[in-house]
């Protein structure tokens, strides 16, 4: 090492020392990128290059810097730009650093774009058994980096969640007893709520038209949303009257009692279409007349916007897209109103 870098090290020594007793100085990051550039490509123009500036704008950057720290971070040798010991030690701290933020950069970019994030969604139970598995498989097809936490039962108790901010989005029924000036609701698909029995059941020989006989046998029903409960308690039976019942949030349940040919069970027609095309249920019109059933996207509108959750909105747009289409080309498959 020559007379000049010997003293242009020293130099720089002396006055880190003297930092270390003196006001603190702040880098900022484009600060410890710029030297970690200097020290890794060796000069100030390939170092330019690599960050996409020019060189005399690097070289007023590290200058202003040097300026601030009272101190040379590098000097020229043959050609080369050789860092002080005090650049040296930062760009030999900052590899790290720089990684992280870079990771944290990429993750950013990712949780905008609505490609990573934490998501909590509640699912009614026709959701959870018609919308939930395909959801799930669609956003393991787009790659996305989303850890869901669920939610399943009944949609008015979700909703209430959804206000409290504790779920980010419920898919499931809507109707009026939930309205709240703080929730959006999206309808997603339209049905028709129906009976449903084993084709062996002592009713599936033909229309049930006495609204009072289908009591007379074990029922199985998920817990009923606010307006399906208002209509059994004013024009059927109180649900707290029935004799026989069985209460569960998991359509796969029910239609295993209904399966047996013992229990009836009710719900959206889509829910039961499979096991009505394949020939094991029968659906009926409540007798007293048709009940509509809407599926829905619902969210809190006061929260704060969730790229992963528009995700999630439009797949469940497009699954419902396919239903809507079951529907139109199936209205009466299976249906004891249109076989008697």
């Amino acid at each position: 090492m020559d007379q000049m870098a010997r003293h242009a090290r020293y130099q720089g020594c002396r006055k880190i020392r003297h930092l270390h007793g003196g006001e603190g100085v702040s880098l900022n990051i484009q600060d410890v990128v710029d030297i970690h550039a200097i020290c890794q490509h060796g000069s100030f123009r390939k170092a330019a290059t690599a960050l996409g500036i020019s060189q005399p704008t690097l070289s007023t950057r590290v200058h202003r810097l040097e300026e601030k720290l009272g101190v040379q971070l590098f000097y020229a040798q043959r050609g080369k730009s050789t860092p002080t010991r005090l650049a040296h030690f930062i760009a030999e701290r900052s590899s790290q650093l720089l990684q992280d933020a870079d990771d944290l950069a990429q993750r950013a970019t990712r949780l905008a774009r609505g490609q990573e994030g934490h998501l909590k969604i509640g699912f009614g139970p026709a959701a959870m058994h018609i919308l939930f598995p395909e959801i799930i498989r669609e956003l393991q097809l787009a790659d996305l980096d989303i850890a869901l936490d669920c939610d399943f039962g009944a949609t008015q108790d979700m909703v209430i969640a959804l206000t409290e901010g504790d779920l980010d989005l419920v898919i499931g029924p809507f109707d009026s007893a939930m309205e709240d000036p703080r929730i959006d609701v999206e309808p997603l698909f339209e049905d028709e709520y129906v009976g449903v029995l084993h084709v062996n059941h002592p009713l599936a020989g033909g229309p049930v038209t006495d609204p009072e006989v289908p009591y007379q046998y074990p029922l199985a029903l998920t817990d009923l949303e606010p307006r399906i409960e208002r209509i059994g308690r004013e024009e059927y039976v109180p649900i707290e009257e029935i004799k026989n019942l069985v209460t569960c949030s998991d359509y796969s349940v029910l239609i295993d009692l209904v399966q047996d040919a013992t229990h009836i069970t009710a719900g959206p027609r889509y829910v039961f279409l499979d096991h009505v095309r394949a020939g094991n249920l029968v659906t009926y019109t409540p007798p007293l007349g048709k009940i509509s059933h809407t599926e829905c996207c619902i969210r809190n509108s006061e929260a704060l916007p969730i790229p992963a959750i528009d995700q999630v909105i439009e797949i469940s747009r497009g699954i419902s897209k396919v239903i809507k289409g079951e529907l139109l080309r199936n209205p009466d498959l299976g249906m004891l109103d249109a076989r008697g």
